[in-house]
């Protein structure tokens, strides 16, 4: 594993942080916010997807190790705000409770790793054909997918090391 597999693994890992955000906000809230959840998810996966695989292809263990580890900061930060901060949570538009239902919580966390693993793994091995529907959703070529790839990697790294200086300072 090189150090270029090792920075895709880190971005996996901090876009499961912003995953999390996205997936908890408290405005999501019934059927509406179920549903802008699970897009919010598939967004998340699918950019995690296309930033762990690049186009000469990564080995499954690369795949494997991205995956679970980005899905695993996505738990440990759904973890975070359900235990530490409040004790129940929205969850796309549905409100979970650990002091309630400790069991329930814990499910409903493991099967969302599991399937984030998953889907991540699938969204890198499907890369060409994401990159494909942009070609024909967006009228872009593949040329400019991948530059704008680029520069959306750029740009999540620019903003996590802006991120990480502010909450230093702050």
């Amino acid at each position: 594993m090189g150090s270029d597999d090792i920075g895709r693994i880190s971005i996996a890992g901090i876009l499961g942080v912003v995953g999390a955000v996205a997936v908890t906000k408290p405005e999501l809230v019934g059927p509406t916010g179920l549903n802008e959840g699970i897009v919010r998810w598939i967004f998340y996966i699918i950019a995690c997807g296309l930033v762990v695989n690049t186009q000469e292809g990564k080995p499954f263990l690369t795949l494997f190790f991205a995956s679970l580890f980005s899905a695993f900061t996505l738990i440990a930060t759904i973890s975070f705000k359900l235990f530490i901060l409040s004790g129940g949570i929205r969850l796309s538009g549905v409100e979970i409770n650990f002091i309630s239902n400790f069991k329930l919580t814990t499910i409903i966390l493991f099967v969302l790793f599991v399937a984030s693993t998953t889907a991540i793994i699938l969204s890198s091995y499907s890369r060409g054909l994401i990159l494909s529907l942009l070609d024909q959703l967006f009228s872009v070529e593949i040329e400019k997918a991948q530059k704008i790839e680029a520069i959306l990697n750029r740009v999540v790294s620019i903003g996590t090391i802006g991120a990480i200086i502010v909450f230093s300072i702050i």
